[in-house]
């Protein structure tokens, strides 16, 4: 003889368990259900605007509880998009480099302290191209960036020489993997020319030029495929439309906002240390 129950007599646990439901959203109850409603929509906007954003990068945008946003996905079935990492074998130059890493012992506050470089590719038609960045590490902006179907030396400095264009003045510290193009006579000899002390990270230690390692992975994989652009002038104009987009509009998960907006922000705290600083020496 079967037991048939009623769902109403079925523990929560087990209703839980049929229905794919947590246990938690069987004793929520929605104190402000309209209000609940138009929130869920702005968060839906949000979500579906930048799909890598997590629960607290929309709060960020929206300027409300990073709890109340976790609720209201998670009873949703609202995620962050996201894929799993594939690791592969680091490829570092032969050579050695004397170039000591000189972001150890450093504490990083200001921007133009220090630039960290590096460069990736992807692949359009069956050809391989190079995408090299240089980033603001204090900022986290991306303040140069050329592409090349060749990773040579040209390609890193091409980005060097944009960076030195965008910026007022040169940083202290460039630091960079242990790449051949990072290591030649020819980048460093220029770096030199304009004040900058070359740093590198140790060999096989891609970990140690970490923020501009993220922004590569993270880059690429919000740019998807490549191929679905047929012309390359096209896929030019997109990859120009990402860096902008991440410099002014993304909200950086470290900073709590865009990475420009914190410039401006470190950018004015500096000026106004500066400033009692020169008055506390005119006064003396």
């Amino acid at each position: 003889m079967l037991l048939f129950l009623s769902a109403k007599g079925l523990p929560v646990a087990v209703k839980a368990r049929l229905s794919g439901r947590s246990r938690s959203s069987f004793y929520y109850r929605r104190k402000q259900p309209e209000k609940d409603a138009a929130f869920l929509e702005e968060v839906r906007t949000i979500h579906e605007a930048h799909p890598y954003y997590g629960y607290k990068r929309i709060a960020n945008e929206l300027h409300v509880s990073h709890k109340r946003t976790y609720r209201i996905m998670k009873l949703n079935g609202i995620c962050a998009k996201s894929s799993r990492r594939r690791h592969g074998k680091n490829q570092y130059s032969k050579g050695k480099s004397s170039l000591p890493n000189l972001m150890k012992d450093i504490a990083i506050k200001h921007p133009n302290q220090v630039w960290a470089g590096d460069f990736t590719y992807f692949t359009w038609k069956r050809r391989t191209y190079y995408l090299a960045t240089v980033m603001d590490i204090c900022t986290r902006q991306i303040v140069g960036w050329h592409v090349s179907p060749s990773h040579s030396v040209e390609l890193v400095l091409e980005a060097l020489k944009m960076a030195l264009g965008k910026r007022s003045k040169a940083p202290m510290i460039f630091h960079s993997d242990h790449g051949s193009e990072y290591i030649s006579e020819e980048y460093v000899s220029t770096l030199k020319t304009h004040g900058i002390a070359p740093s590198n990270s140790a060999k096989g230690k891609p970990w140690q030029n970490g923020f501009v390692e993220s922004w590569n992975y993270r880059f690429k994989e919000e740019l998807g495929d490549p191929n679905r652009f047929l012309a390359f002038d096209t896929l030019f104009q997109e990859l120009c439309s990402k860096v902008t987009e991440y410099n002014t509009y993304r909200i950086h998960s470290a900073l709590k906002m865009p990475p420009d907006a914190f410039h401006e922000k470190k950018t004015h705290e500096l000026e106004a240390i500066q400033t009692v600083q020169k008055s506390a020496i005119n006064q003396a």
